[in-house]
């Protein structure tokens, strides 16, 4: 169901007009100039929204106006009370003469005008009017344009004949000057003057003063207040036109900002639809109105592209992108692709992850890649250039179209993506190092079909319900194959020291319980090194989690004192771990080897069809228990072990830890 909408402008006061002179303002749209007048800045941006925009409800804030406390917070029509022919605008304050002129407005009647002309002297009045008619008829002669109606217009966009006007009145008599303009501005046509559209007769109108601190800001429960007013009890959409112009500067930028993080929310309640604001030159007739809602958009995408930057969040982008409507193929693959990214960043899904920098590879290899001429594509394309410096070496495809696990851990570490970071190490490294030789299977069949065995009879010694390690083989030969040897009575760093020398140790003189495995790696203290790092990544993971969720233990300044050594520990893990095994690629990359891989699926054909020869019926009833207690005095080839880990009846020492073992090795997990 589509919610109801609601148009609202929010106008501030605070720049009155202390001489209740009459000021002027135009706006130029479409090669077409409008003009009104005011006594009260705060008219110019009212009267231009009222003739283009229905508006529902106008919201008064100020924080130096004058008001009446009767009128704080009460919401009433626009022209209530109002008696043009008995009031004087001298007397209301500036709340109440900026509702009087805006009700003038909406009438079509401006009793100020006549009062201005009328209010000199006869003498005076007949000396400015010798002076205008002499000037008009050698403007008229000097440029070809001599329409009374039009010569308010000529003068705003011809600063030198208006300098000239004022310079002859000043001869005579400078107070002149403000009747001057009136008189020229009243023979204007109304053609070129805003009107009021006839769907706001109705405007509602409300005043909420602001609250100023010592240092000049607007208070923060202030600010709330007008935000409330804003949303109101209804859950409607707010179309909002700003003119915060009444504000100071930093007050302003900030009723924006607060604004903006509104517009920016999931339910995008309110939508910011102009700002406006006036800017005062001294040498033109009229003040010059102006909509800022560009610069807002752009500088909304400037924030959505640090957005993305900082924190992989395409959202603003993406909002920005479809606002404007405009079709370019180039664009919609880039914002789609930050998508998948932001997506896998948030889900902590690498896969996501991995396939939007994929696709933004396309998208900057494109060579069919155009942006436009105007100031959003520009932004783009910049926001481009940021994210390619950015996202650096992960945009560069080596030929095989994957993407460098050490670089986005590195770029994900860079940017404390935690989690992510601590997910890619995990899930992906056990991979990465046998798929480059850290640590890999086999070099040839036979080394291939002996680790497939070890493989297989790891598997049916192992409980059903833990057999999931087998689904990720590389994750399991990596960080799990062999630690049923561990003796975990010892602190857990000794643990993992250990853990990290019997894999290095594989690769001469395995234990034997286990295979002989392979590695480019020729430093072996390097090697061991680098294992140890990894395993202890998973080790201060853990340690962290627990400290985390035991946080009732440290109220308060103690907690965060927990958290910010928690932190601590994982840079240090994490920056050890990118340190070893940069020091290990330098070693190993580009060299040529042959990698023999170990499917789940070939795993599964081979354990399943060697079940009967070797494992009878595994772990089922009866007699599979005698065969699997068979199994364990036996070597990783599945002969009888006659190492000195066995006892005298031939059982494995081992064997009486194995379950707590395989116990810690999930937990671990």
């Amino acid at each position: 169901m589509k919610k109801k909408e609601k148009n609202i402008m929010l106008v501030s006061l605070g720049n009155a007009n202390a001489s209740n002179e009459h000021l002027y303002f135009c706006h130029e749209e479409g090669g077409v100039t409008r003009y009104c007048d005011g006594m009260i800045q705060a008219e110019a941006g009212a009267k231009y929204i009222l003739s283009k925009e229905h508006i529902d409800e106008m919201i008064v804030i100020g924080s130096g106006a004058t008001y009446d406390e009767e009128d704080v917070q009460r919401k009433m029509p626009l022209g209530e009370g109002i008696d043009f022919y008995m009031a004087d605008p001298k007397q209301l304050s500036e709340y109440g003469l900026f509702r009087y002129r805006m009700a003038e407005y909406l009438e079509s009647i401006d009793l100020e005008e006549y009062e201005s002309l009328e209010d000199i002297s006869e003498e005076d009045k007949a000396e400015a009017i010798e002076i205008y008619n002499r000037f008009h008829a050698e403007f008229g002669k000097n440029t070809g344009r001599r329409r009374t109606d039009m010569l308010f217009h000529r003068l705003q966009n011809d600063p030198e004949s208006y300098e000239e006007l004022c310079s002859r009145i000043t001869e005579k008599k400078e107070e002149l000057i403000p009747w001057m303009k009136r008189y020229i501005y009243s023979k204007m046509s109304d053609s070129f003057k805003f009107r009021a559209l006839e769907s706001n007769e109705n405007l509602q109108i409300s005043f909420i003063p602001t609250q100023k601190k010592n240092d000049g800001t607007v208070d923060i429960q202030n600010m709330i207040q007008i935000i409330h007013a804003l949303l109101g009890s209804e859950d409607e959409i707010i179309n909002l036109y700003i003119d915060t112009q009444g504000l100071d500067r930093s007050n302003d930028a900030t009723m924006v900002v607060i604004l903006s993080i509104l517009n920016n929310e999931w339910n995008k309640r309110i939508r910011i639809r102009q700002i406006l604001t006036t800017e005062y030159i001294p040498s033109r007739l009229a003040g010059i109105i102006s909509n800022d809602i560009r610069q807002y958009e752009i500088n909304n995408l400037l924030a959505g592209m640090n957005a993305f930057i900082q924190y992989g969040k395409v959202g603003m982008i993406r909002q920005f992108w479809e606002d404007r409507d405009i079709e370019n193929p180039h664009v919609e693959k880039l914002i789609r692709a930050m998508g998948y990214i932001d997506d896998g960043i948030s889900l902590c899904n690498l896969t996501d992850l991995e396939y939007g920098i994929q696709e933004l590879r396309k998208v900057f290899a494109d060579p069919n890649k155009s942006y436009g001429d105007d100031m959003d594509s520009s932004i783009l394309a910049i926001m481009e250039e940021g994210i390619s410096r950015d996202y650096g070496s992960l945009l560069e495809d080596d030929g095989t179209g994957e993407i460098d696990v050490l670089e986005l851990i590195k770029w994900a570490y860079r940017k404390k993506f935690y989690q992510q970071t601590l997910t890619m190490i995990e899930s992906r490294i056990p991979t990465d190092f046998v798929k480059r030789g850290v640590l890999f299977y086999a070099s040839n069949a036979e080394e291939k079909d002996a680790m497939m065995k070890a493989f297989a009879n790891e598997y049916w010694r192992t409980q059903p319900k833990d057999r999931y390690k087998f689904r990720d083989l590389n994750h399991f030969f990596i960080k799990f194959y062999g630690r049923f040897l561990m003796n975990y009575r010892q602190s857990s760093t000794k643990v993992l020291q250990d853990y990290a020398q019997l894999r290095v140790g594989q690769l001469d003189k395995p234990h034997p319980k286990l295979v002989k495995a392979c590695s480019l790696v020729e430093d072996k203290a390097a090697l061991e090194e680098l294992l140890f790092s990894y395993y202890y990544i998973g080790d201060v993971r853990n340690k962290v989690s627990h400290g985390l969720s035991g946080e009732k233990k440290y109220p308060g300044q103690r907690m965060l004192e927990k958290e910010n050594e928690n932190v601590a520990l994982l840079n240090k893990a994490i920056e050890y771990f990118i340190q070893q095994y940069d020091i290990v690629r330098k070693m190993i990359d580009g060299k040529e080897f042959t990698n023999l891989i170990i499917t789940e699926a070939e795993l599964d054909k081979y354990a399943y069809a060697n079940r009967q020869n070797n494992f009878r019926h595994g772990h089922g009833k009866g007699r599979g228990r005698d065969n699997r207690k068979n199994q364990e005095g036996k070597d990783a080839s599945g002969n009888q072990d006659t190492s000195e880990n066995q006892d005298a009846s031939g059982r494995s020492a081992s064997s009486d830890n194995q379950k707590t073992d395989e116990k810690k090795e999930i937990s671990e997990k």
